[in-house]
């Protein structure tokens, strides 16, 4: 044990020989973050988004839903959230063409009167190609519109259409037809105002901190997950170099056990991510407020990852002959595993053929953990923690498995 914590020590203080590489893995998830943050509209805006733009082409203007429809997406209060311009078609197709826009939703002819008749109609969303999170936003948002608007004609569908009637006939509504109308929607109103009443479904209001936070720890954790990764790698490349160099050779001359080696190895790596790990969520406590009152929590949960990262590039170094092979395997699972765990991309975002197997990668679970520390859904975080601790431990005996035997093939 003696041996391990020495040279564990040794190897840890010779990491720190080059404090400009040091700088560049703690810098890169943090301006990485920034960028984002700030292109997303973190100066500020209450969502930690800047309003979605979207053009908006309405080809049944004057009737009745469709310039409804057209009014929601400009409506006072939608303009925190949604910036849309009402625009002809071809100048929607430029602005999409150019990037300048998120989507563009295009309302038929006759849109109204299909939907009044119950007949068959749709609205066209363009999205933004090179974008993902805004266009899903507004296909969400079309979404909302659509079945809302199908829920009030199925249950005033006659009543608008009486309504209709006498707007394109130019009639006024007189005291009686007002009245029929008044009686025929009254006890259809007294019918849905008991559901409102019951509250089967709540809407919770989220404060602006919370609201900016929920964003910004998405790209943070996966970012510095995806980047002490990287590090892990990279400072454990060194037991393949040993292999091939024979320098390991004469470690086991002067009696060096080879699970003394491995550990000494591990537990320097351990420290090392741990301390970058501490490091970095000081520094998203002092730029992004990002932070959580569950300080002991926060401790297993930096050990754990810190620990699960070491062991995965363990095992990669155990499944390598050569530093080529190394690089090779190393950027495969890097990418591969930030992929799936929501590293370079929110799981959220990924399309649900790819999000599915999200859970093969362990890079999805202590960035779950953080992510749910952090916005204190405590019992999906128990659940994460949980899974990624077993992980760990699967990991850290296959690596010492793989490892063991390439040491025995160079030290026989």
């Amino acid at each position: 044990m003696r041996k391990v914590l020495k040279l564990s020590a040794i190897d840890y203080k010779r990491r720190w020989n080059k404090p400009v590489l040091v700088l560049i893995y703690i810098l890169s998830p943090v301006l990485i973050t920034l960028i984002m943050w700030f292109a997303f509209g973190g100066d500020g805006s209450d969502s930690g988004f800047s309003p979605i733009k979207i053009a908006i082409v309405n080809n049944d203007k004057g009737k009745i839903i469709s310039d409804f429809l057209e009014g929601a997406f400009s409506h006072e209060k939608a303009k925190k959230y949604i910036n849309a311009s009402s625009v002809s078609y071809d100048k929607a197709m430029e602005l999409i063409n150019n990037r300048k826009v998120s989507a563009v939703i295009i309302i038929p002819k006759k849109f109204s009167d299909r939907l009044i008749k119950r007949e068959n109609t749709e609205m066209k969303l363009i999205k933004n190609p090179t974008e993902i999170i805004y266009p899903m936003i507004a296909e969400t948002g079309m979404n909302i519109l659509k079945d809302g608007a199908n829920y009030i004609l199925t249950i005033f569908g006659e009543e608008i259409e009486t309504i209709r009637k006498a707007v394109d006939d130019k009639k006024n509504i007189d005291s009686a037809m007002f009245k029929n109308l008044y009686d025929s929607i009254e006890p259809k109103i007294k019918k849905i105002i008991p559901l409102f009443k019951d509250k089967k479904i709540k809407i919770e209001e989220l404060t602006e901190k919370r609201k900016k936070t929920s964003f910004v720890i998405y790209i943070f954790a996966g970012m510095s997950f995806f980047f002490l990764f990287f590090i892990s790698n990279a400072i454990l490349n060194d037991m393949v170099k040993e292999r091939n160099k024979f320098i390991i050779k004469r470690l086991f001359l002067s009696e060096l056990k080879k699970s003394e080696y491995f550990f000494s190895r591990i537990l320097s790596s351990i420290i090392f991510v741990f301390t970058i790990e501490i490091i970095l969520a000081i520094t998203g406590r002092l730029l992004f407020n990002l932070k959580t009152n569950n300080i002991f929590w926060l401790l297993i949960t930096l050990i754990v990852s810190s620990v699960t990262l070491t062991v995965l590039s363990a095992t990669i170094m155990g499944l390598s002959n050569n530093e080529r092979q190394v690089n090779t395997l190393g950027m495969i699972f890097v990418f591969f595993f930030a992929i799936l765990g929501g590293s370079l991309i929110p799981v959220s975002a990924l399309p649900p053929s790819l999000s599915k197997f999200s859970v093969v990668s362990p890079l999805f679970y202590i960035t779950e953990s953080v992510i749910s520390l952090v916005i204190g859904r405590m019992e999906r975080f128990y659940n994460m923690i949980f899974v990624s601790f077993l992980i760990s431990l699967f990991l850290l005996f296959l690596s010492y498995f793989l490892n063991i035997k390439a040491l025995k093939k160079v030290v026989k």
